[in-house]
């Protein structure tokens, strides 16, 4: 099981309110969670989904018209531990490291939201396996991504449907 304490603070913070946005880049492997995430998401949550791929600061708009009460990043980082774990970070935790796989762009973003927005915002992390440009999502990131789509849809469901049966 990836979850551990995480999905404690999913249980927390998902709700119609909240806003995940999946930031990465598909062509880098495990570097595409974000984006991956979002897209296995649909239309099985009533969570507000922003692919933003590597520019998450063309999604601002979108995001600020929500207004949601919870914004959470969805993204891979570079931390201790096995590949394909996950952990839920503060905004502030990235800034203390060079725990993202790409470019400072998430930290200008995140800052742009604090400012922007009322909402709480977090970052679910996961250890990436392979970013390699060419590479396909590593077995510990689809595994990674089965149990967190699981329980994002079981937490949340999409209006109307009851995932439970």
């Amino acid at each position: 099981m990836v979850l551990g304490e995480v999905r404690k603070h999913l249980a927390a913070h998902l709700s119609p309110r909240a806003a995940l946005v999946g930031v990465g880049n598909v062509m880098y492997g495990d570097d595409g969670f974000g984006p991956h995430l979002v897209r296995r998401l649909r239309n099985r949550t009533a969570v507000a989904l922003f692919e933003a791929g590597v520019a998450p600061e063309n999604i601002t708009g979108p995001i600020r018209r929500l207004r949601p009460e919870t914004v959470i990043i969805a993204d891979a980082v570079r931390r201790d531990g096995p590949a394909g774990s996950l952990c839920w970070l503060a905004p502030d935790d990235l800034a203390s490291q060079a725990a993202l796989t790409h470019g400072p762009s998430l930290e200008i973003f995140l800052a742009f939201l604090a400012q922007l927005l009322p909402a709480a915002i977090h970052v679910l992390g996961m250890v990436p396996a392979e970013t390699g440009f060419g590479r396909m999502l590593s077995e510990p990131a689809e595994r990674c991504l089965a149990e967190l789509v699981g329980c994002i849809a079981e937490l949340c469901p999409a209006a109307g449907r009851d995932e439970r049966t």
